[in-house]
């Protein structure tokens, strides 16, 4: 989760702003048709009939085309319905909307490491597919992408909420009790400020030659509540400034005196 949200600190900053409000645009346009549609409403009509955009969506927007992905590959049919796979699906999916784009659950992701055509396939399958919400649901057995690859769920942009994200967690079976499954408004909301706080600088003009350099720790710091795994591999401690000669001959004077 912190090399995710390393990896979107990074994007966000490259981010043009005029790409990056076009973004913006257009999930507010695809946001308000998802609520339209919902209400009896046809998607493209009146564009301006009250609907609000929370202040949670879309509010780190990159100018690239994006998608959050979770892993599915350690994830079983047995236990799909796990707490841990569950938070990790509404974390993943809470990051999604925080930068309003696209989440998928996939499996098989070693080929796209490995094989050029199997990546341009699923980027296609991603990005330029009209694709509906007939897949909003995580499915432990999934339906194939391209080859071995599975996508277990789709959510398209400007389909998600707060209030979607919480319903997940009733999925989860109350024995397997674990803070980091986000049951109400005010756990979320508690998230979002950990979030926001790893992007507090993310346009600043010194944001990659930070004196600290140390981002990846920092987001791991401040979101070390909700991950799973421990804080992991620490950085190097920065090496101590050598003695001055002065310092070096008063040290060598008080072990004299000694």
């Amino acid at each position: 989760m912190a090399v995710l949200v390393d990896v979107l600190r990074l994007v966000v900053h490259k981010s043009e702003r005029k790409g990056a409000l076009c973004r913006r645009a257009e999930y507010v346009a695809k946001y308000k048709d998802t609520v339209r549609s919902l209400g009896g409403g046809t998607p493209g009509q009146r564009a301006d009939s009250g609907v609000a955009l929370p202040d949670v969506h879309a509010d780190y927007p990159p100018a690239f085309e994006v998608a959050v992905v979770q892993n599915g590959d350690d994830i079983d049919e047995a236990d799909y319905l796990a707490a841990k796979h569950v938070a990790t699906q509404q974390m993943l999916r809470l990051v999604a909307l925080k930068h309003g784009v696209r989440f998928a659950a996939l499996s098989g992701l070693l080929l796209l490491a490995e094989n050029t055509t199997v990546v341009a396939a699923a980027a296609h399958w991603l990005f330029r597919t009209a694709l509906g919400t007939d897949r909003v649901v995580y499915t432990p057995e999934g339906s194939v992408l391209v080859g071995p690859v599975l996508v277990h769920q789709y959510i398209p942009v400007g389909w998600d909420s707060w209030a979607k994200i919480l319903l997940v967690a009733r999925s989860a079976p109350r024995l397997a009790v674990m803070a980091r499954l986000f049951g109400t408004e005010a756990e979320i909301r508690r998230f979002n400020e950990a979030y926001d706080g790893c992007f507090e600088d993310v346009h600043a003009m010194g944001f990659l030659e930070s004196e600290d350099g140390y981002v990846l720790q920092a987001a791991q710091a401040r979101l070390m509540p909700y991950l799973d795994e421990g804080p992991g591999p620490r950085l190097p401690e920065k090496p101590a400034l050598p003695m001055t000669y002065g310092q070096f001959l008063q040290r060598l004077h008080a072990r004299q005196q000694a």
